[in-house]
Parts: structure tokens; C-alpha cells; sequence
């Protein structure tokens, strides 16, 4: 279903993506910068986020929206893979929070892993 929202913090993000990806992303509709509580980590070729509400940083990302050109939810969940699951959250946003979907960690990292500044630049 086309309109469903993804918050992308790594190579899902517009002009991040690589090669394999990058025709999927271009489907997706930018709909504003966000922001996540949590922590951000290096993962080697890509980030991983772990949600925390609690927490005292942000991950930095963007909102995009499925459009009828985009392969399914389940072609993401694939691309993901085992590392990650899909869960709702809100994320911070100019014009108030907004409720979608994020690609977390199953397992959180060594804290050595972690990226302080919550920005993923790329590989």
C-alpha cells in the first residue's frame, strides 16, 4: 500500500543509498526531516538505530512515503534482513511528530560502535 511512512536514517536516505538500492529509494516521496530518540551506531557499510525514549541523543533521518512506483513493505523487511525489525514509532519532525515505521537493531552494539554525533555520513 502506497502512503505508508519509513523513517530512514542510513541507506534507505535520498542520495545515500548504494547501487543495489538506490532505484527502490528513488520511489520514495521526501516528506520532511526528522529526528529519533536513541543511539545511532556504526555498523560497518551501514548505521543501525536502537529506539530509546529514554534516551538523551537523537538519530537524524528523514521521513519518506511509499508511493505507488515502490516495492512493497516486504521488499524492505528483505533488504533489511534478520539484523533489524520494522516497529512504529513517532519521530520529531518541524511540523510536529509523526507516526512510522523504523528499521531497528535486533541487537544492540558494543558501545564502541556507537556514533556520538547520531548522523550517519555513509561508508
Amino acid at each position: 500500500m502506497s502512503g505508508e511512512r519509513l523513517f530512514v536514517y542510513g541507506t534507505l536516505r535520498p542520495g545515500r543509498a548504494p547501487a543495489d538500492v538506490a532505484p527502490a529509494v528513488l520511489t520514495l516521496r521526501l516528506v520532511a526531516s526528522a529526528r529519533l530518540r536513541g543511539r545511532l551506531y556504526d555498523c560497518g557499510a551501514h548505521p543501525g538505530a536502537i529506539a530509546d525514549g529514554a534516551a538523551p541523543g537523537w538519530i537524524h533521518g528523514e521521513v519518506v512515503e511509499r508511493t505507488a512506483a515502490s516495492p512493497p513493505l516486504a521488499w524492505f523487511d528483505a533488504y533489511e534482513g534478520g539484523t533489524f525489525r520494522r516497529e512504529r514509532h513517532a519521530v520529531e519532525t518541524g511540523a510536529g511528530p509523526i507516526e512510522c515505521w523504523v528499521y531497528v537493531l535486533v541487537r544492540e552494539p558494543p558501545p564502541s560502535a556507537r556514533i556520538a554525533s547520531g548522523e550517519w555520513r555513509g561508508a
